[in-house]
């Protein structure tokens, strides 16, 4: 069994921006292998932090490029261990494992953050 905390919202369009489909899971030795093969792996090279510790893929790396701006970049190198998904129009933030009582209410803030550096 595999416990995850979850937090999910729908991403507003109504200033114009535009959310990518996008995959970002803590990565590990295997993705560091694939990616020797598949260069799938999104990579930022003034956020080398990030790109080690995340594997950030989707259906169009410009696309997730352009929308992985620097606060965000920040934002995510200061909560390691996430996992993000996006179909382009929802997103989901989980975080693996239990997660004990007085640890929700961090989950919660860290969604928050990122919700509100993704609405600005």
């Amino acid at each position: 069994v595999h416990l995850y905390a979850c937090a999910f919202s729908k991403l507003s369009r109504s200033s114009g921006k535009f959310f990518p489909v996008f995959s970002m899971i803590p990565e590990n030795f295997f993705h560091k292998v694939a990616d020797k093969i598949t260069h799938s792996d999104v990579d930022f090279e003034f956020y080398p932090h990030f790109s080690d510790k995340y594997h950030l893929t989707g259906p169009s790396k410009e696309k997730i490029e352009i929308f992985f701006k620097p606060a965000l970049l920040s934002c995510l190198e200061s909560h390691l261990g996430l996992e993000i998904y996006s179909d382009g129009e929802n997103i989901a933030i989980c975080r693996s494992g239990h997660l004990k009582l007085e640890e929700i209410s961090a989950f919660e803030d860290e969604c928050s953050e990122i919700i509100q550096i993704l609405s600005m």
